[in-house]
């Protein structure tokens, strides 16, 4: 990836795609080679080249030779403009504080394994806009997703900490079923009504994880092993168990949703491999929470700069580059477990030790959290 120019609210990258351009030569040549080496001797020859030749040509009249892309945090939008041996290709894409550059992925359907072609992919809402038409292999797209959302994070800080602190000020908005205050975004659990509001400039996905022992030859090897499903936009009506938020830097919200009453203990936790995930040095606990509803208890953690979550991956990073990153801030997890007759939830959130505010924002998002009436204690017969 080639960048152009970089400033606070615009980004250009682009330029010539000389390893597009020469692989698209190579293989154009291959079967006028083969035309050449072997003649058409044999009327099945014949077929098999046109035949190749056919799905070259659709490959090579879809491959990018030539690209500048912008993004324009000002105008809000990202503009494609392409060059293919079909001609040029203009596009716009809308870009919000809550757009991320994620990976395509198409699936393989050989079972040799290797990585599955991919292509990078702007991600805003339910809208997703493809930067190329084709699939790839090549190792540098992780790298490249990284630096882009690297910038988009710098872009839309102060965005995101504006949001944060509306939600703040209207802590508690509106009533259970109402709407909620103007910059919030209340997200509900289709199965038990469970809602959350967090502020309308960060991102929230949801997926629908597959939860249950690992067992092998009848031995079980883990309690708990998580088959995450795919991220999907949190508003696009499906189910899902795990909610995840990001906002500002090193700032963000997972929460879980499992079947069933809570029957583990503050003690028993404090020494999950789950929990400690989320930091080794314990900060604080609270044996008695009550919320939204449920009642449970919490534990706060510590991550030292330079750490990793399994959400949200290296933390602590202010300096360098996404991928050899300097690290100066520590970050403060806390946790909490709550429990009803009929389910039970794990909320991990988490924000830089020095940023009270953002701390403050994750409060606001814990204590907004309710559970209708109906699913607190089930109907008596």
């Amino acid at each position: 990836m080639h960048i152009i120019k970089k400033s606070p609210t615009h980004l250009f990258i682009g330029g010539w795609k000389p390893g597009n351009i020469i692989v698209s030569l190579a293989l154009l040549a291959a079967p006028v080679a083969i035309y050449l080496q072997t003649g058409w001797e044999e009327p099945w020859m014949m077929w098999a080249t046109l035949f190749m030749a056919t799905v070259i040509i659709r490959v090579v009249l879809s491959v990018t030779l030539w690209e500048r892309i912008e993004f324009d945090t000002t105008a809000g939008e990202v503009r494609f403009d392409q060059v293919t041996p079909t001609g040029r290709r203009r596009r716009v894409a809308a870009l919000k504080p809550v757009s991320r550059v994620e990976l395509d992925i198409r699936p393989r359907n050989s079972p040799t394994g290797g990585r599955a072609p991919r292509r990078l992919a702007l991600v805003t809402g339910h809208e997703r806009t493809p930067f190329t038409r084709i699939y790839t292999n090549s190792a540098r797209l992780d790298s490249e997703r990284d630096e882009l959302n690297a910038w988009l994070e710098d872009a839309f800080g102060d965005r995101w900490r504006e949001a944060a602190t509306r939600l703040r000020a209207a802590a508690g908005p509106g009533t259970e079923n109402g709407a909620p205050l103007e910059g919030i975004t209340r997200i509900r659990h289709p199965g038990s009504g469970l809602s959350i509001d967090v502020p309308e400039d960060w991102s929230a996905s949801v997926r629908l994880d597959r939860r249950g022992p690992l067992r092998l030859f009848g031995v079980t090897l883990l309690k708990r092993f998580d088959r995450p499903g795919p991220l999907r936009h949190a508003g696009d009506g499906g189910d899902w168990n795990i909610l995840i938020v990001k906002g500002a830097k090193d700032a963000g919200l997972r929460l879980a949703i499992h079947e069933g009453p809570l029957r583990r203990t503050l003690a028993e936790t404090l020494e999950d491999p789950w929990s400690m995930e989320w930091g080794k040095e314990v900060i604080e606990t609270n044996e008695t929470v009550e919320m939204g509803g449920m009642t449970g208890f919490s534990i706060a953690r510590r991550i030292p700069k330079g750490g990793s979550t399994f959400v949200f991956g290296k933390v602590g990073a202010d300096t360098g580059t996404p991928v050899v990153p300097k690290f100066s801030a520590d970050v403060a997890t806390r946790q909490i477990w709550l429990g009803a007759e009929r389910l039970h939830i794990e909320i991990g959130g988490m924000a830089r030790i020095d940023d009270a505010e953002m701390q403050h924002a994750l409060d606001a998002m814990f204590a907004s959290i309710r559970l209708p009436a109906a699913s607190v204690e089930r109907p008596d017969p």
